[in-house]
């Protein structure tokens, strides 16, 4: 596996808005908001072996429109990342009945979107060992390295490698002037290095080529 699974969740909690003086009236969806993503965060840290990589990440949290008003609908959104399909199910699984028994808890109604978007991505052993040997001789062996662990980002080309044999290859293009991470705002990378993509890609493909025609594979 070289890339994790990417799935995205909405969590919309129902409860009932009233005056913050007098909360007894009130079904406070924000409160219950919170302790979803305590309880989520308490979950992945405590029922997922810390050998096996996922990550559950909520960037949005909205609730409520005013300092003394209890807030009657929370709407949560984020992202879930796992490199085993027996993870992400469980994941997918637990998300589901913490919300449900949350918000039953606190007397509140709920909705929750779960939509799989990618699977994790798993290169094909032979392959990836073509390319891998290409690239050593394409770019020199000092310049290419394996993947120890899976990145926990995602990729729609997983979707292929379910149905063809394949290999996903990163190449690096950063440089002194082009330091910014991915998704930043001043995100950028040295073009000129496609060329030397380029010639891998082609170098990997007549390589499979020839071991085929070869027979070994």
């Amino acid at each position: 596996c070289i890339m994790a699974s990417n799935d995205r969740l909405v969590i919309t909690v129902k409860g009932k808005s009233g005056h913050g003086a007098m909360p007894q009236l009130c079904r406070d969806a924000l409160t219950a908001g919170c302790q979803i993503v305590n309880a989520v965060q308490i979950f992945v840290a405590r029922e997922i072996d810390p050998i096996d990589s996922a990550v559950v990440t909520f960037g949005s949290f909205q609730s409520g429109n005013a300092y003394n008003i209890v807030s009657g609908k929370t709407v949560i959104s984020g992202t879930v990342r796992a490199v085993r399909e027996s993870t992400r199910a469980m994941i997918e699984k637990r998300m589901r009945e913490i919300t449900e028994y949350t918000c039953r808890a606190l007397g509140v109604d709920f909705e929750i979107d779960y939509i799989r978007q990618y699977p994790p991505t798993v290169n094909h052993n032979d392959i990836n060992q073509i390319c891998y040997e290409s690239a050593e001789k394409t770019l020199g062996a000092n310049h290419v390295a394996r993947l120890n662990n899976p990145y926990l980002t995602g990729e729609d080309f997983s979707y292929f490698l379910q149905r063809v044999p394949g290999c996903m290859s990163f190449l690096g293009a950063r440089d002194d002037d082009s330091a910014y991470p991915l998704h930043h705002e001043k995100f950028n990378f040295d073009e000129s290095i496609l060329s030397l993509g380029a010639a891998y890609e082609a170098g990997a493909a007549i390589d499979l080529i020839n071991q085929i025609r070869e027979g070994s594979m």
